[in-house]
Protein backbone atom coordinates (compact mmCIF):
# COMPACT_ATOMS: atom_id res chain seq x y z
CA UNK A 1 0.00 0.00 0.00
CA UNK A 2 1.25 3.50 -0.85
CA UNK A 3 0.35 5.96 1.38
CA UNK A 4 -0.29 10.07 0.21
CA UNK A 5 1.79 12.47 1.22
CA UNK A 6 1.62 15.87 3.05
CA UNK A 7 3.78 18.88 2.56
CA UNK A 8 5.75 19.57 5.71
CA UNK A 9 4.17 22.57 7.70
CA UNK A 10 6.11 23.39 10.94
CA UNK A 11 4.05 22.67 13.89
CA UNK A 12 5.44 22.23 17.79
CA UNK A 13 3.71 19.92 20.48
CA UNK A 14 3.86 21.86 23.97
CA UNK A 15 5.43 19.46 26.56
CA UNK A 16 4.92 21.31 29.64
CA UNK A 17 2.81 24.40 30.30
CA UNK A 18 3.13 26.55 33.25
CA UNK A 19 0.30 27.88 35.39
CA UNK A 20 -1.80 30.91 34.16
CA UNK A 21 0.84 33.26 36.16
CA UNK A 22 -1.02 35.71 38.57
CA UNK A 23 -0.77 39.39 37.15
CA UNK A 24 -0.85 40.90 40.56
CA UNK A 25 1.97 38.18 42.18
CA UNK A 26 4.71 40.41 39.78
CA UNK A 27 5.95 37.18 38.99
CA UNK A 28 8.69 36.93 36.46
CA UNK A 29 7.56 35.56 32.60
CA UNK A 30 8.12 32.11 32.22
CA UNK A 31 10.93 31.23 29.51
CA UNK A 32 9.87 29.49 26.18
CA UNK A 33 11.98 26.51 25.74
CA UNK A 34 12.22 24.58 21.92
CA UNK A 35 13.84 21.07 22.50
CA UNK A 36 15.19 20.15 18.73
CA UNK A 37 15.29 16.44 18.97
CA UNK A 38 18.49 13.82 17.66
CA UNK A 39 17.93 11.91 14.31
CA UNK A 40 14.82 9.76 14.33
CA UNK A 41 13.97 11.56 17.39
CA UNK A 42 10.04 11.45 18.16
CA UNK A 43 7.64 13.93 20.66
CA UNK A 44 6.84 11.02 22.33
CA UNK A 45 9.82 9.97 23.76
CA UNK A 46 11.12 13.14 24.70
CA UNK A 47 7.04 13.68 26.15
CA UNK A 48 8.20 10.54 28.56
CA UNK A 49 11.22 11.65 29.06
CA UNK A 50 9.72 15.07 30.67
CA UNK A 51 7.02 13.53 32.21
CA UNK A 52 9.74 11.25 34.33
CA UNK A 53 12.32 13.85 35.21
CA UNK A 54 10.29 17.51 34.90
CA UNK A 55 11.74 20.50 34.57
CA UNK A 56 13.06 22.72 37.43
CA UNK A 57 11.20 25.70 37.09
CA UNK A 58 7.68 26.73 35.52
CA UNK A 59 8.54 27.20 31.67
CA UNK A 60 6.47 26.84 28.29
CA UNK A 61 8.44 23.82 26.70
CA UNK A 62 7.75 22.94 22.71
CA UNK A 63 9.15 20.74 20.19
CA UNK A 64 8.85 20.54 16.80
CA UNK A 65 6.89 17.89 15.42
CA UNK A 66 8.77 16.33 12.25
CA UNK A 67 8.39 14.34 8.90
CA UNK A 68 8.11 10.68 8.72
CA UNK A 69 7.08 9.86 12.43
CA UNK A 70 3.99 9.15 14.57
CA UNK A 71 1.22 11.11 13.20
CA UNK A 72 3.01 12.76 10.36
CA UNK A 73 4.30 9.06 8.66
CA UNK A 74 2.47 10.20 5.28
CA UNK A 75 4.18 13.98 5.74
CA UNK A 76 7.37 14.61 3.53
CA UNK A 77 10.38 17.30 3.48
CA UNK A 78 12.67 17.32 0.27
CA UNK A 79 14.85 20.17 1.66
CA UNK A 80 17.45 20.83 3.14
CA UNK A 81 18.67 21.77 6.66
CA UNK A 82 18.78 25.57 6.25
CA UNK A 83 14.90 25.45 4.28
CA UNK A 84 14.23 23.04 7.59
CA UNK A 85 15.16 25.89 9.92
CA UNK A 86 13.55 28.81 8.04
CA UNK A 87 10.24 26.83 8.56
CA UNK A 88 10.49 26.44 12.30
CA UNK A 89 12.40 29.69 12.85
CA UNK A 90 9.14 31.57 10.88
CA UNK A 91 6.85 29.80 13.11
CA UNK A 92 8.09 30.73 16.13
CA UNK A 93 8.64 34.18 14.64
CA UNK A 94 4.87 34.04 13.93
CA UNK A 95 4.48 33.01 17.40
CA UNK A 96 6.27 35.41 18.95
CA UNK A 97 4.61 38.43 17.21
CA UNK A 98 0.83 37.95 18.45
CA UNK A 99 2.10 38.32 22.22
CA UNK A 100 1.86 42.16 23.02
CA UNK A 101 6.01 43.30 22.88
CA UNK A 102 5.93 44.29 26.65
CA UNK A 103 4.87 40.71 27.56
CA UNK A 104 6.98 38.57 25.43
CA UNK A 105 8.84 35.91 27.27
CA UNK A 106 12.64 35.28 26.60
CA UNK A 107 13.27 31.93 24.46
CA UNK A 108 15.86 29.29 24.89
CA UNK A 109 16.43 27.17 21.97
CA UNK A 110 18.00 23.76 22.62
CA UNK A 111 19.80 21.30 19.81
CA UNK A 112 20.44 17.88 20.61
CA UNK A 113 22.87 15.82 18.29
CA UNK A 114 20.93 16.49 14.86
CA UNK A 115 19.22 18.66 16.55
CA UNK A 116 22.12 20.91 17.42
CA UNK A 117 22.97 21.56 13.78
CA UNK A 118 19.06 22.34 13.42
CA UNK A 119 18.92 24.67 16.15
CA UNK A 120 22.01 26.66 15.24
CA UNK A 121 20.21 27.65 11.71
CA UNK A 122 17.11 28.18 13.66
CA UNK A 123 18.61 30.56 15.82
CA UNK A 124 20.47 32.13 12.65
CA UNK A 125 17.09 32.42 11.28
CA UNK A 126 15.35 34.28 14.21
CA UNK A 127 18.41 36.64 14.77
CA UNK A 128 17.90 38.13 10.83
CA UNK A 129 14.20 38.32 11.53
CA UNK A 130 14.83 40.18 14.48
CA UNK A 131 14.54 38.00 17.35
CA UNK A 132 17.39 37.53 19.60
CA UNK A 133 16.85 34.25 21.72
CA UNK A 134 18.29 34.12 25.36
CA UNK A 135 19.90 31.62 25.05
CA UNK A 136 21.34 28.39 22.41
CA UNK A 137 22.13 25.53 24.08
CA UNK A 138 24.49 23.17 22.04
CA UNK A 139 23.87 19.13 23.45
CA UNK A 140 26.16 16.34 21.88
CA UNK A 141 26.64 18.23 18.81
CA UNK A 142 29.97 19.09 16.69
CA UNK A 143 30.51 22.38 15.96
CA UNK A 144 29.58 23.28 12.33
CA UNK A 145 32.60 23.34 10.49
CA UNK A 146 33.70 19.32 12.22
CA UNK A 147 29.67 18.38 11.68
CA UNK A 148 30.64 15.80 9.55
CA UNK A 149 31.72 12.33 9.84
CA UNK A 150 33.93 9.78 8.08
CA UNK A 151 31.42 8.13 5.99
CA UNK A 152 27.56 8.96 4.78
CA UNK A 153 25.49 6.84 7.17
CA UNK A 154 21.66 7.91 5.14
CA UNK A 155 22.94 6.08 1.93
CA UNK A 156 23.49 2.39 3.93
CA UNK A 157 21.20 -0.25 4.07
CA UNK A 158 18.92 -0.73 7.09
CA UNK A 159 21.44 -2.52 8.62
CA UNK A 160 24.28 -1.03 7.94
CA UNK A 161 22.71 1.98 9.07
CA UNK A 162 21.95 0.13 12.61
CA UNK A 163 24.72 -1.34 13.04
CA UNK A 164 26.97 2.01 12.42
CA UNK A 165 24.71 4.24 14.05
CA UNK A 166 25.09 2.22 17.22
CA UNK A 167 28.85 1.79 17.38
CA UNK A 168 29.42 5.68 16.71
CA UNK A 169 26.38 6.66 19.28
CA UNK A 170 24.79 3.76 20.90
CA UNK A 171 21.56 4.56 22.45
CA UNK A 172 19.05 2.17 19.91
CA UNK A 173 16.99 -0.01 22.86
CA UNK A 174 16.89 -3.49 22.30
CA UNK A 175 13.16 -3.50 22.19
CA UNK A 176 12.96 -1.43 19.07
CA UNK A 177 15.89 -3.63 17.69
CA UNK A 178 13.68 -6.85 18.76
CA UNK A 179 10.66 -5.22 16.69
CA UNK A 180 10.56 -5.55 12.92
CA UNK A 181 7.64 -2.87 12.60
CA UNK A 182 8.94 -0.41 15.21
CA UNK A 183 12.77 -0.83 13.95
CA UNK A 184 11.39 -0.24 10.32
CA UNK A 185 9.47 2.93 11.48
CA UNK A 186 12.52 4.42 13.65
CA UNK A 187 15.11 3.45 10.35
CA UNK A 188 12.91 5.83 8.19
CA UNK A 189 12.95 8.95 10.31
CA UNK A 190 16.97 8.08 11.25
CA UNK A 191 17.52 8.00 7.69
CA UNK A 192 15.20 11.37 7.02
CA UNK A 193 16.72 13.20 9.50
CA UNK A 194 20.45 12.08 8.76
CA UNK A 195 19.88 13.30 5.09
CA UNK A 196 19.54 16.45 5.88
CA UNK A 197 22.18 16.40 8.35
CA UNK A 198 24.89 15.23 6.15
CA UNK A 199 24.25 17.70 3.33
CA UNK A 200 24.51 20.78 5.37
CA UNK A 201 28.02 22.45 4.72
CA UNK A 202 29.26 25.47 6.75
CA UNK A 203 30.33 28.29 5.11
CA UNK A 204 33.22 29.53 6.96
CA UNK A 205 32.30 32.88 6.19
CA UNK A 206 29.29 33.12 7.83
CA UNK A 207 28.25 35.90 10.73
CA UNK A 208 28.96 34.80 13.92
CA UNK A 209 25.90 34.74 16.36
CA UNK A 210 25.45 37.72 18.94
CA UNK A 211 23.70 35.04 20.73
CA UNK A 212 25.10 33.53 24.19
CA UNK A 213 25.95 29.85 23.56
CA UNK A 214 25.89 26.70 26.17
CA UNK A 215 27.43 23.38 25.21
CA UNK A 216 27.11 20.42 26.79
CA UNK A 217 28.93 17.21 26.37
CA UNK A 218 28.44 13.75 28.46
CA UNK A 219 31.23 12.64 29.88
CA UNK A 220 31.14 9.42 28.61
CA UNK A 221 30.17 10.19 24.81
CA UNK A 222 31.61 7.86 22.26
CA UNK A 223 31.01 10.18 19.01
CA UNK A 224 31.79 13.90 20.87
CA UNK A 225 34.43 15.10 22.86
CA UNK A 226 34.71 18.80 24.50
CA UNK A 227 37.10 19.60 21.70
CA UNK A 228 34.19 19.00 19.29
CA UNK A 229 31.83 21.49 21.81
CA UNK A 230 34.42 24.08 22.25
CA UNK A 231 34.28 24.85 18.87
CA UNK A 232 31.28 26.88 19.59
CA UNK A 233 32.98 29.06 21.07
CA UNK A 234 34.07 30.55 17.46
CA UNK A 235 29.94 30.74 16.72
CA UNK A 236 29.49 33.84 18.55
CA UNK A 237 30.54 37.09 19.69
CA UNK A 238 28.70 36.98 23.20
CA UNK A 239 29.07 34.51 26.05
CA UNK A 240 29.97 31.16 25.77
CA UNK A 241 29.69 28.31 29.01
CA UNK A 242 30.85 24.70 28.58
CA UNK A 243 29.11 22.20 30.54
CA UNK A 244 29.96 18.51 31.09
CA UNK A 245 27.25 16.58 32.10
CA UNK A 246 27.52 12.45 33.34
CA UNK A 247 26.63 10.04 30.40
CA UNK A 248 26.73 8.85 27.02
CA UNK A 249 25.74 10.66 23.64
CA UNK A 250 22.18 10.29 24.76
CA UNK A 251 22.75 11.83 28.56
CA UNK A 252 20.69 15.14 27.70
CA UNK A 253 17.63 12.78 27.07
CA UNK A 254 18.39 10.82 30.55
CA UNK A 255 19.17 14.33 32.39
CA UNK A 256 16.49 16.63 30.78
CA UNK A 257 15.33 18.26 34.53
CA UNK A 258 19.52 19.22 34.33
CA UNK A 259 20.19 20.45 30.81
CA UNK A 260 16.98 22.48 31.08
CA UNK A 261 18.62 23.91 34.60
CA UNK A 262 21.58 24.86 32.73
CA UNK A 263 19.34 26.22 29.89
CA UNK A 264 17.26 28.33 32.13
CA UNK A 265 19.54 29.12 35.33
CA UNK A 266 18.98 32.85 35.39
CA UNK A 267 15.37 33.15 34.32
Amino acid sequence: MTLSSTSFTARFRVLSEPERPNAASGDDRCPTVYWFNHAGGTTNTLAFRVRSDPPPRPMRLLTPRLPEREEDLDVTFDGDLEQLAQKFATQIAADFETVPADQRPPVVIIGHSYGGAVAYRVTKQLTRLGISPHRLVICSTRSPERLRYHKSLHTLDDAELIEDVDELFGGIPDNIRADPDALSFFVRALRHDLAIFESYVHMPGDEMLSVPITAICGTDDRAIDLADMQGWSRITQAAFRLRAIQGDHFAPLQRIAEVLEIATWDL
